[in-house]
């Protein structure tokens, strides 16, 4: 690997693209941003923030990327201590179309105050809209609504135009509904939130998450194709059920081509974002309070759930028992007193999360790493996850990757590979 001067930006390399000027290996460093060029494959994001130092030297985003084992920054790398700390460097996979487009800007772009779109205003979807209403007026500036039964997204343009100040100092991100047609343009994010076939309390399958999958996929599908026939570049977040299962199938489907052949030309894996974790961090908060201080939550909402009691006092056999509580809380409820909850899906998960994302705060998303889309702590810089590594127990390493694997096993089992 190399320094290089690339088209006035300062590249690490392993081979020169045509055209680039070597230069000192050290001098790189100084740079205000590093692009560490590689051809990693569709099963790695097209770009995201460097945050270990062997991942300059051998490029990967998986959760390998969490787990902080001590390594030192060794030469020809102590140089950038700095630049790792302060999220300076990216990695840029030329595997992904358009990758020198993007070299100015990597990210993924969103303006503020952001243009967001919510598809679906069924309980969750509605609840989010209050949500980012009341709490984003600095980071928001309009929210599109939109539900294939057009009188759902009337009622709640009509509810939120009435949801003001009554003499204000500051003023409320704007609601208005819209066509199925502009749902992809002219926007920053869109949060997908429709759903079908949500069983009522009592009704449930053996497998709920099975049945969701099975209903909710093609819809998604179908919403991703759109997201790819109208060249979209913001972000398209997984609100609906199950999360991290729905994100994959909107990334995969959105970069098949007539033909059913995957052509990387749809959205790249870093537009997509599966909102599902922040609200299984709040009900391990609510179920032991002292969890909050300094636990940790990875992998799936529901099934595969892993919950660290203490980053830095990892107890396994309370977290298992913490981890297996806690994902059954919401059917356990449910059974006991009828109740659906939603609120907090639609709150911790999905506005909370998404007003961190855009303040750029620590917060819980289902990101493609490991060629699966799978939630863990982490920041968003210049529109890049940049994920939190932390000091790991062994029995969690681990857990999480027995955790990625299984997922990979369920995905290929139902055909949703790359």
């Amino acid at each position: 690997m190399k320094a290089y001067e690339y088209k006035g930006y300062t590249i690490l390399a392993d081979q020169a693209p045509e055209g680039a000027k070597e230069i000192a290996f050290g001098k790189t460093a100084q740079a205000d941003t590093i692009l560490r060029l590689y051809e990693g494959g569709y099963n790695d994001p097209s770009a995201y923030i460097v945050n270990r130092p062997q991942f300059i030297e051998a490029p990967h985003f998986g959760v390998a990327g969490l787990m902080d084992k001590g390594q030192t920054l060794d030469s020809p790398f102590a140089p950038f201590s700095v630049s790792l700390a302060e999220h300076r460097i990216v990695a840029v996979n030329t595997s992904w179309e358009g990758w020198e487009y993007r070299l100015n800007y990597p990210g993924v772009p969103c303006r503020l105050p952001a243009r967001v779109q919510i598809i679906g205003m069924g309980d969750v979807g509605h609840t989010c809209l209050i949500a980012l209403r009341l709490m984003g007026s600095d980071l928001i500036g309009d929210i599109g609504i939109y539900d294939v039964l057009e009188s759902a997204a009337e009622r709640w343009s009509f509810e939120m135009g009435q949801c003001v100040w009554s003499f204000p100092d500051e003023d409320l991100p704007t609601v208005h509904q819209i066509k199925r047609e502009d749902l992809f343009r002219h926007v920053d994010i869109v949060i997908f939130a429709a759903a079908r076939g949500v069983p009522a309390p009592g009704e449930e399958a053996a497998d709920v998450r099975k049945a969701q999958y099975q209903h909710n996929a093609p819809m998604v599908a179908e919403y991703a194709k759109l997201a790819r026939e109208q060249d979209y570049q913001g972000m398209f977040i997984m609100l609906s059920d199950p999360v991290e299962r729905l994100a994959q199938v909107a990334w995969r489907q959105s970069n098949l081509n007539e033909k059913g052949e995957f052509d990387g030309k749809g959205l790249r894996p870093e537009q997509v974002e599966g909102y599902g974790l922040g609200v299984m961090h709040a009900r391990a908060g609510y179920v032991m309070p002292e969890y909050i201080k300094n636990g940790r939550a990875f992998g799936r909402h529901g099934d595969g759930l892993i919950l660290a009691n203490d980053i830095a006092a990892y107890d396994d056999a309370l977290s298992q028992e913490l981890s297996a509580k806690v994902a059954s809380l919401n059917m356990d409820l449910r059974r006991r007193i009828g109740y659906k909850p939603f609120v907090g899906p639609a709150v911790s998960s999905g506005a909370l999360t998404l007003l961190s994302r855009l303040r750029g705060t620590r917060h819980y998303s289902a990101v493609f790493m490991d060629g699966v889309y799978y939630g863990a702590p982490l920041r968003t810089r210049n529109g890049l996850p940049a994920l939190e590594y932390l000091p790991m127990d062994p029995v969690l390493c681990d857990r999480l990757k027995d955790g990625v694997a299984s997922l990979k096993a369920e995905i290929e089992a139902d055909g949703d590979a790359l």
